[in-house]
């Protein structure tokens, strides 16, 4: 249910939702420069994925308070 009402701020555009756990959807996020301040969290657990969006993360001004851990 939680999942479905995150979904619903915006089905259309998940970087304007609060968090974000498909890979697909942060994936999109990520490469193309579209975090907003809506965002609250990621789910990004798979050890290959951290390292590769660490350097993104860095780089991009929307993410700039993120931790990664």
């Amino acid at each position: 249910m939680g999942k479905n009402r995150v979904f619903q701020e915006c089905p259309n555009d998940p970087g304007e939702r609060s968090r974000l756990w498909v890979y697909k959807d942060i994936d999109k996020v990520l490469r193309k420069n579209k975090g907003t301040k809506a965002i609250q969290a990621m789910d990004i657990r798979a050890s290959f994925a951290r390292q590769q969006y660490r350097t993104t993360l860095d780089r991009n001004k929307a993410f700039s308070k993120v931790e990664v851990h």
